[in-house]
């Protein structure tokens, strides 16, 4: 910092994350102040006589390394073209991150999968009411943000748009096929008639001779 302070873990994020990525709402804030437009998680409770509860007493005071930041649809989509964008790393790095050593479906610090929609990278989160989702599809360049404020509200949509992204693809994929094949087809046909053509033109020019 200007006057010497080391910074803290807090302000380090907001240096070198919250700001290249211009992530305006996001930050692990301190629950026990009025923060404008925070939301509040809900979860189901069959035992409730409101059939809902809210985590209040179930969310820590203030997040961490290990989870508990708030953050918004907009500022994970910066965040993911950032990212794209090596405004936070550099490609070589990014690369590194990427890059599932194990065959775990994990990289560092993100999950890493190859599927019928390609390769996908990004992460989700899951605590008591709240459930959020970012998929980054790297082949397409599609990116995909799912945020809820209750149980399992976020994870099953954006599994549902990655399965039709994945169909999306292999349309295209089976129509980028068929018009190789039809080129394929015509370029046969043209070369034939190129060849009846000058065949033609000699014919001709023998008989002028």
């Amino acid at each position: 910092t200007p006057n010497g302070r080391r910074a803290d873990y807090f302000e380090h994020i907001r240096k070198v994350v919250y700001v290249p990525a211009a992530m305006t709402n996001s930050d692990c804030y301190e629950l026990d102040y009025a923060v404008e437009n925070l939301a509040i998680g809900y979860s189901y409770d069959w035992q409730s006589p409101y059939r809902w509860r809210n985590n209040i007493f179930r969310h820590v005071i203030k997040g961490g390394p290990a989870g508990g930041g708030y953050s918004t649809v907009q500022d994970l989509h910066r965040f993911a073209l950032a990212l794209l964008g090596y405004k936070l790393v550099k490609k070589p790095m990014l690369d590194l991150l990427w890059t599932d050593f194990k065959g775990g479906a994990y990289g560092y610090g993100f999950q890493v999968r190859q599927g019928p929609e390609g390769k996908v990278i990004g992460h989700s989160g899951v605590i008591d009411g709240l459930n959020s989702n970012l998929d980054i599809y790297q082949d397409s360049g599609f990116i995909v943000v799912v945020m809820s404020n209750h149980d399992g509200g976020a994870s099953p949509l954006a599994a549902k748009i990655g399965r039709i992204l994945a169909r999306v693809k292999a349309q295209y994929e089976s129509i980028g096929r068929r018009e190789r094949q039809r080129n394929a087809v015509s370029s046969g046909f043209i070369a034939q008639l190129r060849g009846k053509r000058t065949q033609h033109l000699n014919n001709g020019s023998t008989h002028r001779t």
